[in-house]
């Protein structure tokens, strides 16, 4: 802090009341710094008169300076003024300024005249002044450097408190983070084994479910629903007519290209099933010869040439055909004749799984016996659904070639199932052709009424006895006693009067059984 004093002069003094008043006149005076530090809190709370010297103090605390009553004198220029005094004690005590040399006074009548060294008492003043300031601005240092490390310290102190703060809130966060982690794994882990506890209900059930299913079926041998059967006739139909729209129809209406090459396929397959023999050998051939045509069919519908999706299908259908045909035109007349086809049917089912829906619906519409479909067959459609022909001049097939179509049929069949070794992906495709079907077929019959029956049933009976009685009575034992002595027996006397063929026979190869204690077979293939 500086201060700055050019001027000073004693104008007069007046005794007012034990007091004086001197009057003076300062010229350029340098009092905004005072000022400024006069107004700083942090000054005023400090006790200055204790630091400041006693004789200065009391000189300043008795001046009243009134800068527009001082007269314009010239710095060293002598002046005297008038000082009244009232009281002798009123006057402060010896001061710097009285001691000076250049300061002289008279009195007369109570006046006074001051001669006043202005030069001396200014500097004295001003050297007071400024140790004053100076003491000032020092204490200003002091209190500002006070306030900045208070406030330092407030900030430090803020910020702990934020940071610890934060830190709280942070460990708040982490601990209710690791809480609801902990409640999560909790809900997860019971849902769970609430998961776990109702899969292990849902399988509980659905194998209480399975053994009802199997009980249920179980029973069924012996119960026949001719309501399902019949749905399950006409789903086969169905399956027929939809491979007639969606295989056989768009390769006929196909453009050259794709027709041709399965058409020369189809040409060289048809023969094969002809060429069977009761030789393994000969089995073998053409099982490979078979397979390498299907095969080129197959990859035509990859073919980046001339692609035919519908190759395969179209082929597997015609082989289909083909077995169908070759049971009923030839095992008709010669049943032994079934184990060579039966036996190649089963490698092409093995082979190609695809081959059981199209083999299955073939041989219903051919021969819905197979199944235990029966009906009445007193109308055109009604034999056309039992699987009637006529013949090239438009009349009905007579009775007997009926009944070896059908005996050839249901022989192949029977013979297949007793061999008892497709294999599928799909169980429910494998049941088709094992020997439980056989079971099914017979008891099927053994539950027609009375008033369906007829010849034909008696002899597909006869021809399943043939191909599978020997390995049905292995396979299940008393039970295939009961059921034998039921078709061959019971039924047979059933319709005794009306003198069917096919009856007769089956009773005969019933009572061959109960004098020798076996039922033959059909010879084993050779080498």
């Amino acid at each position: 802090m500086r201060f700055s004093l050019d001027d000073y002069l004693v104008s007069e003094s007046k005794l007012n009341n034990g007091s004086v008043t001197l009057t003076s006149s300062i010229s350029n005076l340098d009092t905004s710094s005072l000022h400024t530090n006069i107004r700083n809190p942090a000054l005023r709370e400090t006790n200055v008169d204790t630091i400041l010297d006693p004789e200065l103090d009391q000189l300043v605390q008795r001046l009243v300076i009134d800068i527009n009553k001082l007269p314009n004198t010239t710095l060293n220029e002598p002046y005297i003024s008038n000082i009244h005094i009232s009281n002798e004690n009123s006057w402060p005590r010896k001061s710097r300024i009285e001691d000076s040399q250049s300061f002289s006074s008279v009195i007369s009548d109570s006046k006074v005249h001051h001669y006043v060294d202005n030069t001396s008492m200014i500097e004295s003043l001003s050297l007071l002044l400024k140790n004053k300031f100076k003491q000032l601005s020092e204490i200003n240092n002091n209190q500002v450097d006070y306030i900045r490390k208070e406030k330092k310290r407030q900030e430090e102190n803020k910020l702990k408190e934020l940071e610890r703060q934060r830190q709280e809130k942070l460990r708040l966060e982490k601990e209710a983070k690791l809480e609801a982690e902990k409640l999560q794994k909790k809900q997860e882990q019971l849902k769970r084994e609430k998961e776990i506890k109702l899969q292990q209900e849902k399988a509980e059930l659905a194998k209480q479910e399975k053994l009802n299913q199997l009980k249920k079926a179980k029973s069924a041998k012996y119960i026949t629903n001719r309501d399902s059967i019949e749905s399950l006739f006409w789903s086969y139909k169905q399956k027929i007519q939809s491979i007639k729209d969606e295989i056989v129809l768009p390769i006929k209406m196909a453009q050259k290209p794709i027709k041709s090459p399965i058409m020369a396929q189809k040409r060289k397959i048809n023969p094969k099933f002809g060429q069977l023999t009761n030789s393994w050998k000969q089995l073998q051939l053409i099982q490979n010869e078979l397979v390498t045509l299907i095969n080129q069919c197959k990859d035509a519908t990859t073919s980046t040439t001339n692609p035919s999706p519908l190759a395969f299908k179209w082929i597997l259908n015609f082989v289909a055909k083909a077995i169908v045909h070759q049971s009923e035109s030839e095992i008709g007349v010669k049943p032994e004749s079934a184990l060579p086809l039966a036996r190649l049917t089963i490698f092409l089912l093995n082979q190609y799984p695809e081959l059981s829906d199209f083999l299955m619906a073939r041989f219903v519409k051919k021969c819905p016996y197979i199944i235990g479909y029966s009906s009445l067959q007193d109308t055109e459609q009604r034999r056309i659904n039992m699987g009637w022909k006529r013949k090239s001049d438009g009349k009905w097939e007579n009775d007997t070639t009926y009944d070896e179509r059908m005996n050839g049929m249901i022989t192949l069949y029977s013979t297949i199932t007793k061999l008892n070794s497709v294999n599928l992906p799909d169980p429910e495709q494998s049941q088709l052709w094992n020997i439980e079907s056989s079971w099914r077929l017979v008891a099927r019959m053994a539950n027609l009424p009375k008033s369906l029956l007829i010849n034909t049933h008696f002899v597909i009976l006869g021809g399943w006895w043939d191909a599978c009685g020997c390995e049905f009575i292995k396979k299940y034992g008393n039970q295939s006693v009961k059921l034998l002595n039921l078709i061959a027996n019971e039924m047979t006397n059933l319709v005794s009067e009306k003198k069917f063929v096919g009856a007769a026979r089956l009773r005969i190869l019933y009572e061959e059984w109960q004098m020798t204690g076996t039922i033959k077979s059909f010879p084993e293939m050779v080498e």
